[in-house]
């Protein structure tokens, strides 16, 4: 799908937060915000994604959904 650029920044709100403001030719915008937070006995994680392809956005953000609910149960069965 050609070149995607990977901004990183690192903004201020939570415990730890990571930023990929990121863009193509295809991909306007891919903003996927990571934030790890302390929660009771261990931490939550969160992913939060801004898609913004055009026609193609439906489809990014299906991709999206199924990767990282399949990504998140990885991080569960590895934090087991």
């Amino acid at each position: 799908m050609g070149r995607q650029a990977v901004v990183i920044s690192y903004p201020t709100g939570s415990d730890f937060s990571l930023l990929d403001d990121g863009h193509s030719q295809l991909i306007k915008q891919w903003r996927h915000l990571i934030q790890l937070n302390p929660e009771g006995q261990g931490c939550r994680y969160q992913d939060i994604l801004e898609i913004e392809a055009g026609l193609l956005t439906p489809l990014l953000a299906g991709f999206a959904r199924l990767f990282y609910r399949h990504r998140q149960r990885r991080w569960l069965k590895l934090a087991e």
